[in-house]
């Protein structure tokens, strides 16, 4: 969870990090907060590709977002 409230804007803020998903190599990947949110979605790529089901999986990164 976030530790505001994000604003509510027009369109969704996105911050770039690195994940690992299924304990394989770590790639470029993405934090969508949207509009009005109180968490944000992690992303496993910068596909927004969803996560696997098992293995060892980390995001790190800043998340930057405009708070209410």
């Amino acid at each position: 969870s976030l530790p505001f409230k994000a604003a509510t804007v027009s369109e969704d803020m996105y911050s770039m990090g690195v994940a690992q998903d299924n304990g394989g190599a770590v790639h470029t990947a993405v934090a969508r907060v949207s509009s009005g949110a109180t968490s944000a979605t992690l992303f496993a790529s910068d596909a927004l590709a969803s996560w696997t089901s098992s293995g060892a999986k980390f995001w790190r990164g800043v998340i930057i977002y405009e708070a209410n």
